[in-house]
């Protein structure tokens, strides 16, 4: 289940939208944020840890994500040192307890309407790093997203997520981008006093 007034075509849009609606009108708009008090501590005997609903409901599905963090580390490292002036989720991306076997989640939601969108919460394993929030994204622009050709991304250091994404698109396969799909990143004014002006060419 999706938001039901976010534009979804088949759903809630006319076979005609194009013509009725400007492509602004109906761009979609998602926001993106981590929990870190979302944590899964290390269990005792993990060979009991059973998957019910392997990404039937807004969990990604485990298989493909693994891969995809199996691809961006063998892809080499996208570490990069923050621009911003002080912002905790760039500072602690590489933080990692040891007896934590997830330090938190993130997720995608409808920017309108606050819905989460169905498989694209995922689980944060040292700290929130590009390549958990990558997933989670484009599994976000993947869902019922079908003729919407343009998507903000609002997330409080887009700054830094925009910089090496076509390098990360490129190398790994799980992140695809529809031809003619403009990505807009933003950030919330609330993020802005962590931010500088070189944030915003």
């Amino acid at each position: 289940i999706f938001c039901p007034a976010c534009p979804q075509l088949g759903i809630n849009l006319p076979e005609n939208w194009r013509e009725v609606y400007a492509r602004d009108t109906m761009a979609r708009q998602y926001v993106v944020d981590g929990n870190f008090t979302a944590q899964h501590m290390n269990m005792k005997k993990p060979e009991n840890d059973v998957i019910l609903s392997n990404g039937l409901s807004y969990m990604v599905q485990d298989g493909p994500y693994q891969a995809h963090i199996v691809c961006h580390l063998m892809c080499g490292s996208w570490k990069q040192k923050s621009s911003c002036q002080n912002h905790h989720a760039i500072n602690h991306a590489n933080v990692k307890r040891s007896n934590l076997w997830a330090t938190g989640v993130g997720a995608t939601a409808c920017t309108r309407h606050g819905c989460f969108v169905p498989h694209s919460m995922a689980d944060f394993y040292k700290g929130e790093q590009q390549k958990n929030v990558d997933y989670s994204i484009f599994q976000a622009l993947s869902y019922s997203s079908t003729g919407i050709n343009k998507a903000l991304i609002i997330y409080d250091v887009a700054c830094q997520w925009y910089v090496k994404l076509s390098q990360r698109v490129e190398a790994c396969p799980a992140l695809q981008i529809p031809e003619d799909l403009e990505i807009v990143p933003a950030v919330r004014e609330f993020h802005l006093s962590a931010h500088k002006l070189e944030c915003f060419p």
